[in-house]
């Protein structure tokens, strides 16, 4: 049952970002690619960087699935407006973002109780559904198809069953350490930086996009289960290196599997996040692991933004 769930509120993940995907393809390809830039830069900024104070605000609030159900909703008005006025699409987009994933996440911490296994069963959708809506929108599809699909999510949302009134996990088993908390935003901050250089190394080449992010989303859905069976440290250790080392080989097909032991860490790193924290901080949580230190990663887009050239 929790299973089953699991994979509902990741489905919801899978059409969010699907959703994000479609924007930002569609930005791709009727801007210039300084405005594209400037366009990823500013979504990345809002729907990253917000997320650990969006989580905040959840946490005090207990409003998760409010947070999630509403994210979705901005989401798709972010879809309606994008081609009149681009500028509000990535500002709706983005704003819908960081609320959904620190609410979503919650959720699925709340469900996961210690496990990374079902924060993978979460956030492997998440990068699939990107991958496809890139696609989608590259290929000079509409936005017909993803709001559909945003549609579904939403209701898929809105009929989950009651939660708890309070979504705290299970007691830490360590006291909270910021000093942890910090090296693994680190770790999470070089990881996102691996992943961009990878993916920019074969942008516009759709075929191998669409396989880097599958590869990514079953990194991610293993990675979680790996981790619990063999240790979360002993795992996270073995797959970074492991992708390092794939990573500077000349073969595409190494660079797949990279991917996928490099976004294997994803649900360790988070589930970890959670093991650090206050037990009322799971929204947080998610914020700081899927959000902040991915935003900070950002920075590697701005040798390719020249300001003076954009059309605001």
């Amino acid at each position: 049952m929790k299973s089953l769930l699991l994979w509902r509120l990741g489905l919801a993940h899978g059409v969010a970002d699907g959703a994000t995907g479609w924007l930002m393809g569609d930005l791709l390809l009727t801007q210039d690619p300084v405005q594209g830039a400037i366009a990823l830069l500013l979504y990345n900024g809002i729907a990253f960087g917000g997320q650990a104070l969006t989580g905040l605000v959840v946490d005090r609030t207990n409003t998760a699935r409010l947070a999630a159900w509403g994210g979705l909703g901005l989401l798709a008005l972010g879809l309606g407006v994008a081609h009149g006025s681009p500028w509000m699409a990535v500002l709706l987009a983005g704003l819908g973002s960081a609320w959904f994933h620190p609410g979503a996440g919650a959720i699925a911490t709340h469900w996961a109780k210690g496990q990374a296994a079902p924060l993978g069963i979460f956030t492997a959708p998440g990068v699939l559904g990107l991958g496809l809506g890139l696609g989608w929108a590259l290929t000079d599809h509409g936005n017909i198809l993803p709001g559909l699909a945003l549609g579904i999510g939403w209701i898929g949302l809105g009929i989950l069953p009651p939660l708890a009134a309070s979504l705290n996990r299970e007691p830490p088993t360590c006291a909270p350490r910021s000093g942890m908390t910090v090296l693994l935003l680190g770790a999470i901050f070089l990881r996102s930086g691996l992943w961009l250089a990878l993916q920019g190394r074969y942008y516009p080449h759709l075929g191998m996009l669409l396989a880097l992010t599958g590869a990514a989303a079953g990194g991610k859905w293993l990675g979680g289960y790996l981790g619990d069976c063999w240790g979360w440290r002993n795992w996270a250790i073995a797959a970074t290196l492991g992708a390092i080392a794939l990573g500077v080989s000349p073969h595409w097909q190494l660079h797949i599997l990279g991917a996928m032991l490099l976004q294997s860490t994803v649900p360790i790193t988070w589930a970890a996040i959670n093991k650090t924290l206050p037990p009322d901080q799971t929204a947080t949580a998610t914020g700081l692991a899927l959000g902040l230190a991915i935003a900070l990663s950002g920075i590697w887009l701005l040798p390719a933004i020249n300001l003076a050239t954009v059309n605001w």
